[in-house]
């Protein structure tokens, strides 16, 4: 004979099945569920008009075509992204209305489109030769650091060392005829300069095209060799800083000028220039990896050149009449 069960422990009973049920329905839905939540956090998207939408990985595949060392700076602004993003949506908007019309299934254009995609895949191919040569160079960054002192030290005096220079003021009077007629204008400038005028006033109303004008004499910093001959021994001799010199013949101009500051000759210390020339270095580095790969892009086979073929593709030009 059966033992009876009160009701009281039958509802018990189908309440533990049915809170059992929800925990495995909720159990076989939650890895479904936290993946699309995953892939919301992971790939969330960017922008999205109608059918088409940007998702963070289609970002960063466009990204790619920013040369690696940019990529930081590029992202920095706020207006580059968001107008590389707008690009991206007119093509992707674009090709949604090629698709619409058809486009994709005609052969050429399918055949432009996986020619399309070994060209990336070839520029895929140069980055990554030059991201693992970036990697390898930075792997020796010791040696290169001392090949980058050695550099340095062979180029201090020509490079990383700056000439004597000086900032000027200066005031041309062109000899377009008579010399004394020139001499004469001169002499009326520097009186007006010594009389108090301006400088940059004076040699703006005296200038003889705008872009001098604009300039008011200021000029430099210049070493010697950016001056007249006449002009050295003045500007890098006599001239006190601040004083204006009487007009001297330069070349078919009389010349006032007026020394504004002068700087001492300096060199720059490896300290100040090895971050440049590191730079320098892992450039060439990466180059000749590049060149290197491309040297060895069918080496060793022979090509075979369909020259009728190749001349059959030239369009004759037009007879003239």
């Amino acid at each position: 004979m059966c033992n009876a069960i009160s009701l009281p422990a039958v509802r018990g009973l189908l309440s533990v099945a049915a809170a059992a049920l929800v925990v495995a329905v909720l159990s076989i839905a939650a890895p479904a569920h936290a993946a699309d939540a995953a892939s919301v956090v992971v790939d969330p998207v960017l922008v999205q008009r109608g059918s088409v939408a940007i998702r963070k990985s289609d970002f960063d595949a466009e990204l790619l075509r920013i040369p690696e060392k940019d990529r930081a700076s590029f992202l920095a602004g706020a207006k580059r992204v968001r107008d590389f993003i707008d690009r991206m949506m007119m093509t992707l908007e674009l090709a949604e209305a090629a698709k619409a019309r058809g486009l994709d299934r005609d052969p050429r254009i399918a055949r432009r489109v996986e020619l399309e995609q070994d060209k990336v895949l070839a520029q895929a191919y140069l980055a990554d030769i030059e991201s693992a040569a970036r990697r390898e160079f930075d792997a020796k960054m010791p040696a290169a650091e001392a090949a980058a002192r050695e550099s340095y030290l062979a180029d201090r005096a020509t490079r990383y060392s700056k000439p004597e220079t000086a900032m000027i003021s200066q005031l041309n009077i062109r000899i377009d005829g008579s010399p004394e007629a020139a001499k004469a204008r001169a002499d009326e400038a520097y009186a007006k300069l010594r009389a108090g005028a301006d400088f940059g006033d004076l040699a703006e109303a005296y200038a003889e095209n705008p872009a001098n004008a604009k300039l008011r004499g200021i000029r430099g910093p210049l070493a010697r060799a950016d001056l007249d001959p006449e002009l050295v021994p003045i500007v890098f001799g006599t001239a006190k800083v601040g004083e204006v010199n009487p007009p001297v013949r330069a070349g078919r101009n009389w010349t006032i000028v007026r020394v504004n500051s002068r700087n001492a000759p300096s060199t720059q210390s490896f300290d100040e220039v090895k971050g440049a020339i590191i730079e320098r270095m892992r450039d060439e580095y990466v180059t000749q990896a590049r060149d290197s790969a491309l040297a060895a892009l069918g080496a060793g086979q022979k090509s075979i050149v369909n020259e009728p073929a190749i001349d059959a593709l030239r369009t004759p030009p037009a007879a003239k009449n």
